[in-house]
């Protein structure tokens, strides 16, 4: 994940994003634990090693961009862990620990140390930087506080209709932009991973972090405690997930691509990929619509 992490996020600096900083001059940190930052180094040397035998030229190096690594495990109280669990709840080893990777992501956005954050999985391609650029500016303004997309189902886990309605879907948090210094979102991202942990404590279908946000959105909403805090919704022909834009030919056609999210430009033995904003010829995408999409 490392490694799809470090291709991401050069690719965000080749293209730069406008004010915000020239090519390779994008603020980016990356929020990992020891074992996984051990993990990648390892990894690192010995495709280092295969370079060096292949006598690749330096052209071809990828550039580390992160200003900064937090290792998360290593700061007290960064990463919440379950008191206990029911007889039936945290069937994998390590769910609700400070191992946990929803937990850590969690706390990764929680610990954001810039105004203005997008946070993206590993598996996410930003793929046109205007774009970007035009939500950090509506952020910049005032006018949201927070971007994020409906995911359009709950597939998460399952929640009582009366502590959430079943139609208040869970939210993608694979692509989440927002502004960390207001009072609102702070308050989310803290009851975020509170709420996760309590979940995943008490019940047993809690797959991972998405319930969670839908429960603290929901919840806020109704006892008005966002203090004016407007959480906006990212278009799911913006943030294009997974198989979302390939139902109809319109759709296909409606699509607005910043964000490719599970797409190959990352993975690349994947057998399609998703087409960008900026990308003029569809035709190859529209072949795509009444199959059935598998992944290799």
């Amino acid at each position: 994940l490392l490694h799809e992490s470090v291709a991401t996020m050069t690719r965000i600096q080749e293209m730069g994003l406008g004010q915000f900083g020239m090519p390779w001059n994008v603020h980016a940190t990356l929020f990992t634990s020891s074992d996984t930052m051990n993990a990648l180094l390892q990894k690192l040397k010995v495709d280092n090693a295969q370079k060096l035998s292949e006598e690749e030229s330096d052209d071809e190096a990828v550039v580390w961009p992160f200003d900064n690594i937090v290792m998360l495990d290593r700061i007290d109280g960064a990463v919440l862990s379950v008191d206990s669990c029911c007889e039936k709840c945290c069937r994998k080893p390590d769910q609700g620990s400070r191992m946990d990777k929803w937990n850590l992501k969690c706390a990764a956005v929680r610990y954001s140390p810039y105004k203005l954050t997008m946070y993206l999985d590993s598996d996410v391609y930003v793929c046109d930087s205007d774009g970007v650029q035009e939500y950090f500016e509506k952020m910049k303004s005032n006018e949201c506080g927070m971007y994020i997309s409906s995911d359009g189902q709950n597939g998460g886990g399952h929640l009582e209709e009366d502590v959430v309605p079943k139609l208040f879907y869970e939210r993608n948090t694979g692509v989440m932009m927002y502004n960390a210094e207001d009072e609102g979102v702070r308050k989310i991202m803290e009851l975020y991973g509170k709420k996760y942990v309590e979940q995943v404590g008490k019940n047993p279908s809690i797959g991972h972090d998405q319930p969670a946000m839908r429960e603290v959105l929901y919840g806020m909403e109704q006892r008005g405690e966002l203090m004016g805090t407007k959480v906006c919704e990212l278009p799911r022909n913006v943030h294009c997930r997974g198989v979302w834009p390939f139902k109809t030919k319109r759709s296909l056609e409606s699509l607005e691509c910043v964000f490719t999210h599970g797409d190959n430009r990352i993975r690349q033995r994947r057998k399609f990929k998703l087409p960008c904003r900026r990308d003029r010829e569809r035709e190859e995408y529209r072949a795509l619509v009444g199959t059935e999409v598998k992944w290799e």
